[in-house]
């Protein structure tokens, strides 16, 4: 994120990887540094240079916004769905994407198959 606040970026549409997903991964065991280290770099940017925080505010608004998503992911890895619908609570109407977990969140699935739903 820092280079793309920096210099021109491009981007490729195709997939350019392919991954696997292991159980007991370093990524699943920090998942709930996510949401930190993105306000780090989000804040560092809009320091660096803060008319980018001008002059891209719907992009701003919306990665701070995904920060409680990420949030939300982390509870459910540690099984917490009461704490992820207090993440989810401040910006569930912000989009529908948001609102439909939080609606997943009331019915009475485990966190595993909400996780699950999610692609996680």
């Amino acid at each position: 994120m820092n280079i793309c606040a920096t210099f021109p970026v491009g981007v490729i549409h195709d997939f350019i990887v392919r991954y696997r997903i292991v159980e007991n991964s370093l990524s699943r065991e920090t998942v709930d540094l996510v949401s930190e280290e993105m306000k780090y770099t989000l804040d560092e940017i809009s320091e660096h240079d803060p008319s980018l925080r001008t002059k891209y505010a719907g992009e701003f608004n919306s990665a701070y916004q995904k920060l409680h998503y990420y949030e939300v992911v982390a509870s459910l890895y540690k099984g917490d769905k009461k704490l992820a619908r207090q993440k989810l609570k401040t910006v569930m109407f912000k989009r529908f994407s948001y609102f439909s977990i939080y609606l997943l969140l009331i019915f009475p699935f485990s966190s595993q198959k909400i996780l699950r739903i999610l692609g996680r």
